[in-house]
Protein backbone atom coordinates (compact mmCIF):
# COMPACT_ATOMS: atom_id res chain seq x y z
CA UNK A 1 0.00 0.00 0.00
CA UNK A 2 2.82 2.37 0.88
CA UNK A 3 4.51 1.77 -2.47
CA UNK A 4 1.29 2.62 -4.27
CA UNK A 5 1.10 5.91 -2.42
CA UNK A 6 4.72 6.65 -3.33
CA UNK A 7 4.04 6.01 -6.99
CA UNK A 8 1.03 8.33 -6.98
CA UNK A 9 3.13 11.11 -5.50
CA UNK A 10 6.10 10.54 -7.78
CA UNK A 11 4.05 10.53 -10.96
CA UNK A 12 2.03 13.56 -9.98
CA UNK A 13 -1.34 11.90 -10.49
CA UNK A 14 -2.98 13.41 -7.43
CA UNK A 15 -5.34 15.50 -9.55
CA UNK A 16 -8.63 14.80 -7.89
CA UNK A 17 -7.84 16.29 -4.49
CA UNK A 18 -10.47 18.48 -2.89
CA UNK A 19 -10.27 22.19 -3.63
CA UNK A 20 -7.84 21.96 -6.52
CA UNK A 21 -8.48 22.16 -10.24
CA UNK A 22 -7.45 18.93 -11.92
CA UNK A 23 -5.02 18.57 -14.79
CA UNK A 24 -7.26 18.26 -17.89
CA UNK A 25 -7.61 14.77 -19.27
CA UNK A 26 -6.48 16.12 -22.64
CA UNK A 27 -3.08 17.14 -21.21
CA UNK A 28 -1.42 14.17 -22.90
CA UNK A 29 -2.39 15.70 -26.25
CA UNK A 30 -0.92 19.12 -25.53
CA UNK A 31 2.15 20.47 -27.27
CA UNK A 32 5.34 20.93 -25.26
CA UNK A 33 4.71 24.69 -25.20
CA UNK A 34 1.19 24.19 -23.83
CA UNK A 35 2.43 21.82 -21.15
CA UNK A 36 5.19 24.22 -20.13
CA UNK A 37 2.79 27.15 -19.99
CA UNK A 38 0.30 25.31 -17.80
CA UNK A 39 3.06 23.90 -15.59
CA UNK A 40 4.32 27.45 -15.14
CA UNK A 41 0.83 28.60 -14.15
CA UNK A 42 0.51 25.84 -11.53
CA UNK A 43 4.01 26.58 -10.24
CA UNK A 44 3.36 30.31 -9.87
CA UNK A 45 0.03 29.73 -8.15
CA UNK A 46 1.51 27.12 -5.84
CA UNK A 47 4.45 29.34 -4.93
CA UNK A 48 2.13 32.26 -4.22
CA UNK A 49 0.05 30.00 -2.00
CA UNK A 50 3.17 28.91 -0.11
CA UNK A 51 4.29 32.48 0.46
CA UNK A 52 1.02 33.52 2.09
CA UNK A 53 0.73 30.32 4.11
CA UNK A 54 4.33 30.48 5.38
CA UNK A 55 5.25 27.24 3.62
CA UNK A 56 2.38 25.06 4.84
CA UNK A 57 -0.56 24.69 2.49
CA UNK A 58 -2.35 21.59 1.23
CA UNK A 59 -3.56 23.49 -1.81
CA UNK A 60 -0.02 24.65 -2.61
CA UNK A 61 1.15 21.03 -2.46
CA UNK A 62 -1.63 20.01 -4.83
CA UNK A 63 -0.72 22.75 -7.30
CA UNK A 64 2.97 21.86 -7.19
CA UNK A 65 2.18 18.18 -7.77
CA UNK A 66 0.19 19.20 -10.84
CA UNK A 67 3.10 21.31 -12.04
CA UNK A 68 5.38 18.31 -11.54
CA UNK A 69 3.01 16.11 -13.55
CA UNK A 70 3.26 18.49 -16.51
CA UNK A 71 6.99 19.18 -16.13
CA UNK A 72 8.10 15.64 -16.85
CA UNK A 73 7.21 11.96 -16.88
CA UNK A 74 6.97 10.00 -13.65
CA UNK A 75 9.34 11.29 -10.98
CA UNK A 76 11.33 13.61 -13.26
CA UNK A 77 8.80 16.39 -12.74
CA UNK A 78 9.00 15.94 -8.97
CA UNK A 79 12.77 16.44 -9.20
CA UNK A 80 12.35 19.58 -11.33
CA UNK A 81 9.91 21.15 -8.88
CA UNK A 82 12.02 20.12 -5.88
CA UNK A 83 15.12 21.77 -7.32
CA UNK A 84 13.18 24.96 -7.97
CA UNK A 85 11.82 25.03 -4.45
CA UNK A 86 15.31 24.81 -2.94
CA UNK A 87 16.47 27.56 -5.29
CA UNK A 88 13.60 29.81 -4.19
CA UNK A 89 14.29 29.47 -0.46
CA UNK A 90 15.98 27.00 1.94
CA UNK A 91 12.84 27.09 4.10
CA UNK A 92 11.28 24.60 1.69
CA UNK A 93 13.93 21.96 2.44
CA UNK A 94 11.52 19.97 4.64
CA UNK A 95 8.96 19.79 1.86
CA UNK A 96 11.60 18.77 -0.70
CA UNK A 97 13.05 16.09 1.59
CA UNK A 98 9.57 14.70 2.24
CA UNK A 99 8.79 14.46 -1.46
CA UNK A 100 12.12 13.22 -2.75
CA UNK A 101 12.82 10.60 -0.07
CA UNK A 102 9.69 8.83 -1.33
CA UNK A 103 10.24 9.49 -5.04
CA UNK A 104 13.80 8.09 -5.06
CA UNK A 105 12.51 4.68 -3.94
CA UNK A 106 11.37 3.88 -7.47
CA UNK A 107 12.58 4.42 -11.04
CA UNK A 108 13.42 6.70 -12.67
CA UNK A 109 14.71 8.69 -9.70
CA UNK A 110 16.13 5.62 -7.93
CA UNK A 111 18.63 5.51 -10.83
CA UNK A 112 19.30 9.25 -10.97
CA UNK A 113 22.34 10.53 -9.01
CA UNK A 114 21.17 14.11 -9.48
CA UNK A 115 18.00 13.30 -7.52
CA UNK A 116 20.09 12.01 -4.62
CA UNK A 117 22.29 15.09 -4.88
CA UNK A 118 19.27 17.37 -4.51
CA UNK A 119 17.98 15.25 -1.63
CA UNK A 120 21.38 15.48 0.07
CA UNK A 121 21.26 19.25 -0.32
CA UNK A 122 17.85 19.33 1.36
CA UNK A 123 19.11 17.20 4.25
CA UNK A 124 22.16 19.45 4.57
CA UNK A 125 19.89 22.49 4.96
CA UNK A 126 17.92 20.58 7.59
CA UNK A 127 21.07 19.59 9.49
CA UNK A 128 20.36 15.87 8.99
CA UNK A 129 23.95 14.71 8.47
CA UNK A 130 23.20 10.99 8.50
CA UNK A 131 20.52 11.19 5.82
CA UNK A 132 22.70 13.55 3.80
CA UNK A 133 25.58 11.06 3.84
CA UNK A 134 23.28 8.19 2.87
CA UNK A 135 21.99 10.17 -0.12
CA UNK A 136 25.51 11.05 -1.20
CA UNK A 137 26.51 7.39 -0.96
CA UNK A 138 23.62 6.44 -3.25
CA UNK A 139 24.69 9.09 -5.73
CA UNK A 140 28.30 7.94 -5.70
CA UNK A 141 27.24 4.34 -6.23
CA UNK A 142 25.22 5.32 -9.29
CA UNK A 143 28.16 7.31 -10.66
CA UNK A 144 30.46 4.31 -10.15
CA UNK A 145 28.04 2.09 -12.07
CA UNK A 146 27.98 4.62 -14.90
CA UNK A 147 31.79 4.73 -15.03
CA UNK A 148 31.79 0.93 -15.38
CA UNK A 149 29.58 1.27 -18.46
CA UNK A 150 32.32 3.20 -20.27
CA UNK A 151 34.29 -0.02 -20.77
CA UNK A 152 31.35 -2.10 -21.97
CA UNK A 153 30.28 -2.69 -25.55
CA UNK A 154 27.63 -0.35 -26.85
CA UNK A 155 24.05 -1.70 -26.77
CA UNK A 156 22.82 -3.01 -30.10
CA UNK A 157 19.21 -1.91 -29.67
CA UNK A 158 17.96 1.68 -29.69
CA UNK A 159 16.18 1.46 -26.37
CA UNK A 160 19.31 0.15 -24.67
CA UNK A 161 21.43 2.83 -26.36
CA UNK A 162 19.21 5.67 -25.16
CA UNK A 163 19.09 4.27 -21.64
CA UNK A 164 22.88 4.17 -21.49
CA UNK A 165 23.10 7.71 -22.86
CA UNK A 166 20.71 8.81 -20.12
CA UNK A 167 22.65 7.09 -17.33
CA UNK A 168 26.01 8.46 -18.48
CA UNK A 169 24.57 11.95 -18.91
CA UNK A 170 23.02 12.04 -15.44
CA UNK A 171 26.23 10.77 -13.87
CA UNK A 172 28.20 13.40 -15.76
CA UNK A 173 25.82 16.15 -14.69
CA UNK A 174 26.13 15.04 -11.07
CA UNK A 175 29.94 15.10 -11.24
CA UNK A 176 29.88 18.52 -12.87
CA UNK A 177 27.19 20.18 -10.78
CA UNK A 178 27.57 18.56 -7.36
CA UNK A 179 31.10 17.16 -7.13
CA UNK A 180 32.69 19.93 -9.24
CA UNK A 181 34.83 17.18 -10.78
CA UNK A 182 35.19 18.41 -14.34
CA UNK A 183 37.53 15.64 -15.44
CA UNK A 184 35.19 12.83 -14.45
CA UNK A 185 32.17 14.74 -15.75
CA UNK A 186 33.70 15.25 -19.19
CA UNK A 187 34.81 11.60 -19.37
CA UNK A 188 31.27 10.38 -18.66
CA UNK A 189 29.64 12.90 -20.97
CA UNK A 190 32.01 12.13 -23.84
CA UNK A 191 31.04 8.51 -23.37
CA UNK A 192 27.38 9.45 -23.70
CA UNK A 193 28.00 11.56 -26.81
CA UNK A 194 30.00 8.80 -28.50
CA UNK A 195 26.91 6.61 -28.37
CA UNK A 196 24.92 9.10 -30.44
CA UNK A 197 24.35 8.99 -34.20
CA UNK A 198 26.92 10.55 -36.52
CA UNK A 199 24.14 12.37 -38.39
CA UNK A 200 22.93 15.22 -36.17
CA UNK A 201 19.57 15.12 -37.93
CA UNK A 202 18.99 11.74 -36.28
CA UNK A 203 19.57 12.95 -32.73
CA UNK A 204 17.04 12.03 -30.09
CA UNK A 205 16.34 14.34 -27.15
CA UNK A 206 18.63 12.27 -24.89
CA UNK A 207 21.45 12.73 -27.41
CA UNK A 208 20.87 16.49 -27.51
CA UNK A 209 20.88 16.62 -23.71
CA UNK A 210 24.19 14.75 -23.64
CA UNK A 211 25.73 17.17 -26.14
CA UNK A 212 24.43 20.13 -24.16
CA UNK A 213 25.72 18.77 -20.86
CA UNK A 214 29.15 18.08 -22.36
CA UNK A 215 29.33 21.53 -23.91
CA UNK A 216 28.32 23.11 -20.61
CA UNK A 217 30.96 21.16 -18.70
CA UNK A 218 33.63 22.15 -21.23
CA UNK A 219 32.60 25.81 -21.00
CA UNK A 220 33.34 25.65 -17.27
CA UNK A 221 36.47 23.51 -17.73
CA UNK A 222 38.09 25.06 -20.79
CA UNK A 223 41.34 23.12 -20.35
CA UNK A 224 39.47 19.88 -21.11
CA UNK A 225 38.11 21.02 -24.48
CA UNK A 226 39.57 19.65 -27.70
CA UNK A 227 39.51 23.11 -29.25
CA UNK A 228 38.45 26.63 -28.30
CA UNK A 229 35.06 26.43 -29.97
CA UNK A 230 34.01 22.96 -28.81
CA UNK A 231 31.79 24.11 -25.93
CA UNK A 232 29.73 26.52 -28.00
CA UNK A 233 29.63 24.14 -30.97
CA UNK A 234 28.18 21.30 -28.93
CA UNK A 235 25.62 23.43 -27.09
CA UNK A 236 24.59 25.06 -30.39
CA UNK A 237 23.95 21.68 -32.04
CA UNK A 238 21.92 20.63 -29.01
CA UNK A 239 19.85 23.83 -29.10
CA UNK A 240 19.21 23.41 -32.81
CA UNK A 241 17.67 20.01 -32.08
CA UNK A 242 14.79 21.79 -30.35
CA UNK A 243 14.81 25.58 -30.65
CA UNK A 244 11.83 25.79 -28.28
CA UNK A 245 13.56 23.96 -25.43
CA UNK A 246 14.56 26.55 -22.80
CA UNK A 247 17.03 24.23 -21.04
CA UNK A 248 19.02 23.58 -24.21
CA UNK A 249 18.89 27.24 -25.26
CA UNK A 250 20.01 28.43 -21.83
CA UNK A 251 22.99 26.08 -21.91
CA UNK A 252 23.97 27.48 -25.32
CA UNK A 253 23.60 31.08 -24.15
CA UNK A 254 25.63 30.39 -21.02
CA UNK A 255 28.40 28.75 -23.05
CA UNK A 256 28.52 31.80 -25.32
CA UNK A 257 28.87 34.03 -22.26
CA UNK A 258 31.65 31.94 -20.77
CA UNK A 259 33.46 31.98 -24.11
CA UNK A 260 33.22 35.79 -24.26
CA UNK A 261 30.59 36.18 -27.00
CA UNK A 262 28.45 38.71 -25.14
CA UNK A 263 26.30 39.76 -28.09
CA UNK A 264 25.52 36.15 -28.94
CA UNK A 265 24.80 35.31 -25.32
CA UNK A 266 22.44 38.27 -25.02
CA UNK A 267 20.50 37.19 -28.09
CA UNK A 268 20.13 33.55 -27.06
CA UNK A 269 19.33 34.25 -23.40
CA UNK A 270 16.78 36.81 -24.54
CA UNK A 271 15.08 34.01 -26.47
CA UNK A 272 15.10 31.87 -23.32
CA UNK A 273 13.35 34.43 -21.12
CA UNK A 274 10.82 35.08 -23.86
CA UNK A 275 10.06 31.35 -23.98
CA UNK A 276 10.15 30.81 -20.22
CA UNK A 277 9.75 34.08 -18.28
CA UNK A 278 10.04 32.30 -14.92
CA UNK A 279 13.51 30.83 -15.47
CA UNK A 280 15.40 32.73 -12.80
CA UNK A 281 18.77 31.29 -13.82
CA UNK A 282 18.34 32.53 -17.39
CA UNK A 283 17.37 36.01 -16.19
CA UNK A 284 20.35 36.04 -13.84
CA UNK A 285 22.71 35.07 -16.64
CA UNK A 286 21.16 37.63 -18.98
CA UNK A 287 21.62 40.27 -16.28
CA UNK A 288 25.29 39.36 -15.98
CA UNK A 289 25.71 39.60 -19.76
CA UNK A 290 24.06 43.02 -19.83
CA UNK A 291 26.27 44.18 -16.98
CA UNK A 292 29.37 43.12 -18.90
CA UNK A 293 28.03 45.13 -21.84
CA UNK A 294 27.75 48.09 -19.44
CA UNK A 295 23.98 48.21 -19.95
CA UNK A 296 23.49 48.58 -16.22
CA UNK A 297 19.85 49.64 -16.15
CA UNK A 298 18.80 46.70 -18.32
CA UNK A 299 20.97 44.43 -16.18
CA UNK A 300 19.24 45.67 -13.04
CA UNK A 301 15.82 44.87 -14.50
CA UNK A 302 16.80 41.27 -15.28
CA UNK A 303 18.57 40.69 -11.97
CA UNK A 304 15.65 42.14 -10.02
CA UNK A 305 13.31 39.79 -11.88
CA UNK A 306 15.61 36.87 -11.11
CA UNK A 307 15.62 37.78 -7.42
CA UNK A 308 11.85 38.10 -7.39
CA UNK A 309 11.74 34.48 -8.57
CA UNK A 310 14.62 33.25 -6.40
CA UNK A 311 15.24 35.66 -3.50
CA UNK A 312 18.15 33.57 -2.19
CA UNK A 313 19.96 33.20 -5.52
CA UNK A 314 23.55 34.07 -4.48
CA UNK A 315 24.78 34.74 -8.02
CA UNK A 316 21.95 37.16 -8.75
CA UNK A 317 22.40 38.91 -5.41
CA UNK A 318 26.13 39.34 -5.94
CA UNK A 319 25.67 40.57 -9.52
CA UNK A 320 22.96 43.03 -8.44
CA UNK A 321 25.09 44.40 -5.62
CA UNK A 322 27.99 44.90 -8.04
CA UNK A 323 25.99 47.27 -10.28
CA UNK A 324 26.68 51.01 -9.95
CA UNK A 325 24.68 52.72 -7.22
CA UNK A 326 22.94 54.88 -8.17
CA UNK A 327 22.40 53.49 -11.63
CA UNK A 328 23.73 55.75 -14.39
CA UNK A 329 21.58 57.50 -16.95
CA UNK A 330 20.13 55.22 -19.66
CA UNK A 331 22.97 53.81 -21.73
CA UNK A 332 23.23 53.68 -25.48
CA UNK A 333 22.27 50.17 -26.53
CA UNK A 334 24.67 48.83 -29.21
CA UNK A 335 21.88 46.66 -30.62
CA UNK A 336 19.63 49.66 -31.15
CA UNK A 337 22.48 51.63 -32.68
CA UNK A 338 23.10 48.88 -35.21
Amino acid sequence: MRRSAVWVLATGLVVWLVGCDSVPLTASLWTDDERREQARAYWNEGLAELSVSEGSSERADQLLVQAAHLEGPAGEGVLTISRRLLDVAPVYATKVATWLKEAVLQPPLSENPVAFGVLARAYDLLGDTRSQEESLEHAQELVARAVDLLDKAAPTDERGRLERVRRLTLAGEYCDGFLKDGTKAVRLLRGAVRLGPADIDLLELQDAQALSALGSALARNKELAQDRGEATRLTRIAAQHDSENPELLEAYGTALFLQGDLAGARRVLGEVVALAPDRAEARCMLGRVLSRLKLYRLAAVELDRALALQPQNPTARTARAALPNPLPAPEADPEEAS
